[in-house]
């Protein structure tokens, strides 16, 4: 009876879980397509067969089906077999620039999209995708929009750790191509205009050029280009590489403070309507000016849909707006799924909706002030114990030091986030906030550094990829026990 009972509170929790039950068949597709392709015509069949199997006959494999079908499918179609770029021998190619070129210790450089490549028999142009990384002389100036017509090789990535390399690969960059004189035989200046590069070049006039100013305009605007190899690695070994890139804990900070600003705007007529609209609308824009990145729009996901619930005073589920998010952003752009931010993004919310809030109410005392220090150290804490596994497979380490100060450094990142979002919006106080916000970014990267040189601060171990998919899968395992012992105990009634 006992273990009957249990499966029937999984069975309740996975009805009330739509978005999930579609998202875990979907995703199981996109990740075969990335390492199997099958013709397209057996696949639209699965899905039909699937469809019709699901409508006639009410089986959950049916939709099972069609969903891993579907997801396969839309793969495929989405990025179809591409030629392959030849390493050995000079080829002629067109590169669009993507990001304004940033002058570094060794010369220029910025990154571009590869868009057709010419075949040495014949002459044709053939259409391949990828991002590359640009080098060159300092005395080149590359702007985002400009054409390149290039004569040299694609070197693949050979400098770093190997999990360096099959992260970049994994973002679909396939290696550096560098400029001379020789090899570019054409630079056509374009213009390209987003709010991406605006914002960018924006905090680049209003930022000084010492590297408290690059981490500022990285994690403001998501602009990395100025930032030293030695300082990511310091970031990357105290377990403090998150706060770097523009992520969901941004987005997150950035809905509460909106939020709170425009608290007084219910008390007008439709002014409800006019707050949830401002708020969503921030969102996205602040999402638009670092870039997209995944971890990015999957906080905006989640914070527009909890914003239209409070609009509609309707319950609110993190796990079906979790799963819807990731969903939407698959089908965007199934090649997410085998990037590392989004990877991370996702398990750490994961492990804090499933255990760090949990965990809180469980340790929830009547003081208010250490009710909000135990739930920071709880959740960060979550958050990092859950990618560790990925950090190791991906990074080679493991930061021992992030797991306990993860607060703190989050703390502090949500200052210079928010003096950069002031610094980017408010012109005449520049002269005033530059300084502040570029002063705790200063003693952010010495917190790093200083976390970096400390001999027991990081491990260096490097996860196999099969020891990491059993590591999540035990916590899945985990997770699902204690849902139904949890509800088991809830509803267990003695005899009389």
């Amino acid at each position: 009876m006992s273990l009957r009972l249990s499966l029937r509170t999984l069975q309740r929790r996975f009805t009330a879980l739509p978005m999930l039950r579609i998202l875990l068949p979907f995703a199981a597709g996109v990740t075969l397509a990335m390492h199997l392709l099958l013709p397209l015509w057996v696949l639209t069949i699965a899905t039909l067969l699937g469809v019709v199997i699901a409508l006639l006959l009410h089986r959950t494999v049916g939709l099972c089906t069609a969903l891993l079908a579907f997801g396969w499918l839309a793969t495929e179609l989405r990025f179809p077999s591409e030629a392959v770029l030849p390493t050995d021998l000079p080829t002629t190619y067109r590169i669009r620039v993507e990001e304004d070129g940033a002058l570094g210790l060794r010369g220029i450089r910025s990154e571009g999209v590869l868009e057709a490549q010419r075949t040495t028999e014949g002459g044709r142009w053939l259409p391949v995708s990828g991002r590359v990384i640009l080098r060159g002389d300092s005395t080149l100036r590359l702007q985002a929009g400009d054409r390149l017509l290039v004569h040299g090789r694609i070197y693949p990535f050979r400098q770093g750790s190997e999990s360096f390399r099959r992260l970049m690969l994994r973002r679909g960059y396939r290696g550096t191509c560098y400029l001379s004189e020789r090899s570019l035989l054409e630079h056509r200046a374009g213009v390209a205009q987003n709010l991406h590069l605006h914002a960018s070049r924006t905090m680049r006039q209003r930022c000084d050029t010492t590297q408290a100013a690059a981490v500022v305009r990285a994690m403001t605007v998501g602009d990395c280009t100025a930032l030293h190899p030695e300082l990511r690695a310091a970031y990357a070994r105290s377990g403090m590489a998150h706060l770097l890139a523009v992520s969901g804990l941004h987005t997150g900070m950035l809905f509460v403070v909106v939020n709170l600003l425009l608290w007084w705007l219910p008390v007008v007529r439709y002014g409800h309507l006019m707050r949830n609209l401002f708020v969503v609308v921030a969102l996205w824009l602040f999402v638009a000016a670092a870039g997209f990145p995944p971890s990015a729009v999957r906080a905006a996901v989640m914070c527009t849909l909890l914003q239209g619930a409070l609009a509609t005073s309707s319950r609110y589920g993190a796990l079906n707006s979790w799963a819807a998010a990731a969903l939407g952003m698959l089908l965007w752009n199934p090649r997410w799924i085998g990037d590392i931010g989004f990877q991370l993004s996702f398990v750490a919310v994961a492990a804090i909706l499933l255990w760090g809030v949990p965990l809180s109410r469980w340790c929830h005392t009547r003081w208010r002030m250490v009710n909000w220090f135990v739930e920071g150290l709880l959740i960060g804490f979550v958050a990092s114990l859950a990618t560790a596994p990925l950090t190791s497979y991906s990074f080679g380490l493991v930061p021992l030091t992030g797991l306990l100060l993860s607060p703190i450094a989050v703390l502090l990142g949500s200052l210079i986030v928010g003096g950069g979002v002031c610094l980017l919006l408010l012109p005449p106080l520049d002269g005033l906030l530059a300084p502040l916000v570029q002063g705790l970014a200063s003693l952010q990267n010495s917190l790093a550094e200083h976390l970096a040189t400390r001999e027991n601060g990081a491990l260096d171990y490097t996860l196999t990829q099969e020891a990491v998919i059993i590591i999540y899968l035990l916590f899945a395992l985990v997770t699902l026990v204690g849902w139904a012992v949890k509800r088991e105990q809830e509803t267990y009634l003695p005899k009389q």
